[in-house]
Order: structure tokens, then C-alpha cells, then sequence
């Protein structure tokens, strides 16, 4: 970033993080269930900018974690051609 600044070279950096999601007491925890599901699971969880940590206020810790299992134990897996199915496979047959 240092050498690029100097003479204002475009500059992107992958920070490749293990992205938080800090989840308040006073969320909609059915919205936002739908919105984990999407920032956590896209792409079996392959993308950088995937959530892979959440931080649920303890207030609602239980109510979360319950409906959170449930939509996840809903997903479908198996052959990624086949309709209705959420996970495919990560690596082939090999």
C-alpha cells in the first residue's frame, strides 16, 4: 500500500478474513436468519466475503441458535444439477 500510494497506483487487497457477523438483541431474527443464510452458505461458504463467525447477544442466543438449526438442517444436499438441492459437491469424485 506504502509503494503504491507514493505515485497513486490503483491497488486492491484480498484481506481474506474469517468475516463476523455481530447479531444485536433488538434484530428481527427471522429476517436476519434469512440474510445468514445467503452471507454464510452462498456457494458452500467458498466466497471471501462469506460470514463464518457470529457473535448473537446472549439475549436472544437461544432463540437464534434454535431457528438457525432449523433452516440449516432444511438445506438440501446432494448432486448440484439436481433441482432443489442447495449444496453440491466441493471437490469431484477424485
Amino acid at each position: 500500500m506504502a509503494s503504491c500510494a507514493k505515485t497513486l497506483k490503483r491497488v486492491t487487497r484480498k484481506l481474506g478474513m474469517n468475516n463476523p457477523a455481530i447479531i444485536c438483541d433488538d434484530v428481527n431474527v427471522d429476517a436476519v436468519i434469512l440474510k445468514i443464510r445467503i452471507l454464510s452458505f452462498l456457494c458452500s461458504g467458498q466466497i471471501c466475503m462469506m460470514v463464518k463467525r457470529l457473535y448473537v447477544h446472549e439475549e436472544i442466543y437461544d432463540e437464534f441458535g434454535e431457528k438457525l438449526m432449523a433452516f440449516v438442517g432444511s438445506l438440501k444436499v446432494g448432486d448440484g444439477t439436481e433441482a432443489g438441492v442447495f449444496f453440491g459437491p466441493v471437490q469431484n469424485s477424485m
